[in-house]
């Protein structure tokens, strides 16, 4: 029988009486249980994925056993479940319960339920304000104009009058006034600046940061609307660089209106005779400070924020539960004097990630990975096993020297090829894991 008939064919009372007697899953854990067995009922069969028969059979224990690692819920559907439990009367529930427990290893929940709530909770994580790594303290930013922002009217009159020098190698010198106004924002909000200037066209970033030493101007330069696309307004330049932030504050000091709508409220119109005014000087400051004592919980929906973090609490502690049931046979086979147990517990460990890997496909190449990780875990089979089938296996004897084995026409041949061929692996597992190791854990 496939294995979503067992799930079409079952109660799903009687499948948890299963669940919560046999493996002593708490009562919090049922509805997470029952929406899962109402998704695999429903969920459509895809030719895409694996095929391979599922194995239900009994443990060193005496219990009943799915072995292996678990694909998601999609990969499953189609599969036959093969049920080697002799002498015993196993209803298609109890059956259904031990394929359930056995396949949410990872999580209670389908492979495209997991995908949502992981969208859910990137959009959670990029909710609020980002803060800055090493000072921990909250990004600000200040898309400054120099024209009409620094550079005044007022000040390149009072220069000329006063015969004071109006220039330097980098141009027109700022208006003291509105460059202390400048340090008051910066100093009260540890804002920083992003150059929104026409300069930006004469100068690149570093020679705009060696002007800011060279004149001893206040705060620190963090980035240039002018490294972005050509072509765009400065608004969508803005709108560009702050998606990467999310609700991070931010101010726009500028003497021309040409932002989007949506960034109407941040936007600040300097008077270009007379610079940054004090007034304008104090707007910033609350609009950038404004976000200051707000908590995470006031930027997304509480209520589905605290469901999630029940349910990932509720799924963690079942995983747990699982992991140690995982491990509990590879265990318990261990000895004393089997080396080739340790090989036993490196292909287990390999078959957790693998299940794993497919659940979640968080990165690139993680086909490859799993492909890699399969491949060794055959090797890790072959060394370990004592009689590995031979039939149709071709082995070179040719450098059996370099093995230490020694290779004879007589009538144990055969057996000599066999340990022939597990040396030969047990060194290329070695080679495979040097190549692969660190890359399958990163």
């Amino acid at each position: 029988m496939k294995y979503q008939d067992y799930f079409k064919q079952s109660r799903f009372k009687d499948i948890w009486h299963v669940l919560h007697h046999a493996y002593n899953e708490p009562i919090e854990t049922q509805s997470l249980y029952e929406e899962l067995v109402k998704d695999i009922q429903l969920l459509s069969i895809q030719d895409q994925f694996p095929c391979e028969a599922i194995n239900v059979s009994l443990d060193e224990f005496n219990n009943i056993f799915v072995g292996g690692a678990p694909d998601p819920q999609e990969w499953l559907v189609e599969r036959e479940v093969i049920v080697d439990i002799p002498n015993a009367d196993v209803s298609i529930a109890e059956v259904a319960a031990h394929l359930l427990y056995w396949s949410t290893l990872y999580a209670i929940k389908t492979q495209s339920a997991q995908r949502n709530d992981f969208s859910q909770w990137f959009q959670e994580s990029m909710a609020g304000p980002r803060y800055d790594g090493e000072t921990g303290l909250m990004d600000k930013f200040i898309f400054l104009d120099f024209d009409g922002v620094l550079n005044t009217e007022q000040n390149r009159a009072e220069r000329a009058l006063t015969g004071k020098d109006m220039s330097d190698e980098f141009g027109p010198l700022f208006s003291p006034k509105s460059v202390s106004c400048l340090g008051e924002i910066i100093e009260r909000t540890n804002a920083q600046i992003v150059v929104s200037s026409s300069w930006s066209k004469l100068y690149d970033l570093d020679e705009i940061r060696q002007m800011w030493a060279l004149r001893g101007l206040p705060g620190k330069i963090y980035g240039n609307l002018a490294d972005y696309p050509e072509g765009k307004s400065r608004g969508e330049a803005i709108a560009h660089f702050m998606k990467y932030y999310g609700d991070t504050p931010y101010i726009i000091l500028d003497d021309k209106d040409d932002f989007l709508t949506e960034q109407k409220e941040n936007f600040i119109r300097v008077n270009p005779v007379t610079g940054i005014s004090k007034k304008d000087a104090e707007l910033a400051i609350a609009k950038l400070n404004e976000l200051d004592d707000m908590q995470l919980e006031d930027f997304i929906d509480k209520n589905a924020y605290q469901e999630r973090k029940r349910r990932a609490r509720i799924e963690e502690e079942s995983s747990e539960r699982k992991r140690l049931r995982f491990w509990r046979n590879t265990i318990v086979n261990d000895s004393p004097i089997d080396w080739s147990w340790n090989l036993s517990l490196l292909k287990k460990k390999l078959e957790y990630n693998i299940g794993y890997w497919r659940y979640v496909q968080r990165h690139i190449g993680w086909e490859e990975d799993v492909k890699r990780m399969q491949l060794c875990c055959h090797l890790l089979y072959l060394a370990a096993s004592d009689y590995p089938d031979m039939e149709g296996v071709y082995v070179n004897a040719r450098n059996a020297a370099r093995y230490g084995v020694a290779i004879k026409d007589d009538e144990f041949r055969e057996f000599h090829l066999t340990d022939l061929r597990k040396e030969k692996t047990y060194h290329l597992i070695w080679q495979f894991i040097e190549h692969n190791l660190r890359k399958w854990w990163n």
